[in-house]
């Protein structure tokens, strides 16, 4: 009887021994995992951050170079208005409403005076002769 005493007490501090030794590594397990967790969050959060930034930053630089490109765009137009095509002083074209069509100009020169001398009066291309809007009026005639 006394050898089955010492087995069951045997048996009682190894599962004793056994559940503390269990539930201390288990501990160790949970804590190395919310560790590893937090560093994850930090790490991820971090990379967020800096990915935000950097896109802030490449927003800015296409807004800037977008505003430097519509002002060349508008400089080049402006030019090629001014040198290409230039309107003939002393003669004025109805820009009120649409009034001429591409058919109505025996060259491609006077339509393209009529769609320079209305866009320069702040009308636009108020007869529709650049149909590409390309910048160039009654492309057949050319």
């Amino acid at each position: 009887m006394k050898t089955v005493y010492i087995i069951l007490i045997s048996v009682l501090i190894g599962l004793i021994i056994g559940n503390f030794i269990g539930s201390y590594y288990e501990n160790k397990y949970q804590n190395i995992v919310n560790e590893s967790n937090q560093v994850y969050k930090e790490a991820l959060n971090n990379a967020l951050d800096s990915c935000n930034v950097k896109l802030t930053e490449c927003r800015e630089v296409v807004n800037e170079c977008t505003e430097v490109l519509d002002d060349w765009i508008d400089m080049y137009y402006d030019y090629k208005l001014d040198k290409e095509f230039m309107v003939i002083e002393g003669i004025e074209y109805d820009c009120t409403y649409n009034r001429y069509n591409c058919a109505d100009f025996p060259e491609w020169a006077d339509a393209q005076n009529v769609f320079a001398y209305c866009k320069s009066d702040g009308k636009g291309d108020i007869h529709h002769l650049d149909l590409d809007y390309d910048g160039t009026a009654c492309d057949l005639l050319q």
